[in-house]
């Protein structure tokens, strides 16, 4: 019920914003492969966890609520218990000041 009202303004996105994630990646992926030359200078770069870009933190930020929304209200159908989730960090909209929600 909930995805039938809510798909197109709190899941689409979030579906959405993880496959260009994840498109992303495999481009990267297919330059690296592709280029042996530098594959062996790279390979230590590439196997090191890479830091998300500012717009990736800004996208993933938008889309909080939405996951949140979508994973909470399952469980407390399936539960019967109230959330509250509190997060913090570093916001990239606002100078990388900390910033905290509920």
């Amino acid at each position: 019920m909930y995805s039938q009202l809510y798909y197109k303004t709190n899941i689409h996105p979030t579906v959405e914003a993880a496959a260009r994630m994840k498109a992303k990646k495999k481009l990267r992926k297919a330059n690296f492969d592709a280029n042996d030359e530098d594959a062996e200078a790279l390979e230590d770069e590439d196997e090191e966890e890479q830091s998300p870009t500012t717009e990736d933190m800004l996208e993933a930020q938008e889309n909080l609520p939405a996951i949140f929304n979508t994973i909470l209200m399952y469980l407390e159908q399936q539960t019967g218990f109230s959330f509250l989730v509190l997060m913090g960090g570093p916001d990239p909209s606002n100078e990388n000041k900390i910033s905290v929600a509920s």
